[in-house]
Parts: structure tokens; sequence; C-alpha cells
């Protein structure tokens, strides 16, 4: 991971409205945003959204690896995909 990904990370961390830190320059966060996103400024950004969103709607006010699987958020053919429902993506 570059300096460039840690410095995105940072700010998405200070810019996301979560009461608690999350964490994202810690390898294993890092790295698996880095995997659910595919490593693009647009998907990394619709996933940190999504899971932001989930953790404020679950109370927890912070994103987490659980919160990053449990969000739903996946990419398919190089396409974002939002929640699965029914076996199916459905389009953001």
């Amino acid at each position: 991971m570059g300096e460039d990904y840690l410095r995105l990370l940072a700010s998405f961390e200070l810019a996301l409205p979560l009461e608690h830190r999350s964490g994202f320059l810690e390898p294993a966060m890092a790295i698996k945003i880095l995997s659910l996103s595919e490593g693009t400024i647009g998907e990394i950004s619709a996933l940190l959204c999504r899971a932001a969103i989930d953790a404020i709607e679950s109370g927890t006010e912070q994103i987490t690896i659980a919160s990053l699987e449990r969000c739903g958020y996946v990419v398919v053919d190089g396409c974002v995909k939002g929640r699965i429902s029914g076996g199916e993506a459905i389009g953001v």
C-alpha cells in the first residue's frame, strides 16, 4: 500500500460523520478496504459511504471490518453494484 492510498484513507476518516474513529490506517482495515473496492477512488468512496450509513443505522458510529463485510457492497465485472438482494446485485 502506497502513501497516496493511506492519505486518501486518512482523508475519508476525517470527512465521515462518525462519532468513533474507524482506524482506516490500521493494516488489516486498509487491506480490507482495498480488496473490497478493487482500489479505485470511486469504489472506495462508495464502499465507505455505504459502511458509514450502516454504522450510523446500527448505532455503533464506527466502521469495522465486520461492518464493511455486512454493508453488502460488491463490485461485479468492474461495475459498482449495491446490496445483494435475492441473489442479484442491484445497481447504484
